[in-house]
């Protein structure tokens, strides 16, 4: 992997470093929050760390709810849970950019093994009000993700990310 790094344009190897400091200080920034706000350790696990990001993410609200998220009980015996935006089930992705937090028990009972269309698409008033939600974000690949509302939609979405995972391996 250093050696294929070694082999882009300086640019780009400076916009790298410049990415992952970035992140690190993020990161950073998150776990102390963690630490000031909620007591915990001054090195979480890297789950919770996910969930924090995920919260400053969607803004504290459950985007398929409208529920707020209390940052204080996010961590021990919550009753928000990170959700698969695209259910694992049918496209392998666990990463951030597929992950959203969720009310537990709307996760568990209505959603579940849906995308966010077929599980609320058919009520017209409520998807406007997720989408509303969603609209607010900062990350437009999760915007896209919540969009995607039928099978052909979801197959053409996997397809075009399999070809960008085996062009990037190349």
């Amino acid at each position: 992997e250093l050696a294929r790094e070694l082999k882009k344009p300086r640019h780009e190897r400076v916009q790298a470093t410049k990415s992952n400091r970035k992140r690190e200080a993020d990161n950073k920034r998150v776990a102390t929050m963690m630490v000031t706000e909620c007591g915990l350790p001054s090195d979480p696990p890297r789950k919770d760390l996910e969930k924090a990001k995920l919260f400053l993410e969607c803004g504290g609200i459950c985007p398929y709810t409208g529920r707020s998220i209390p940052f204080s009980q996010l961590f021990q015996n919550s009753e928000f849970d990170v959700e698969h935006i695209i259910p694992r089930s049918r496209y392998p992705d666990d990463s951030f950019q597929n992950k959203t937090l969720c009310y537990l028990p709307e996760n568990r009972e209505n959603k579940r093994n849906h995308t966010p269309f077929e599980a609320y698409g058919g009520d017209e008033e409520r998807w406007a009000q997720i989408l509303a939600r969603v609209a607010k974000w900062s990350n437009p690949g999760k915007r896209d993700r919540f969009l995607i509302q039928d099978t052909q939609q979801l197959v053409a979405f996997s397809t075009r990310q399999m070809n960008d995972t085996r062009y990037t391996s190349v």
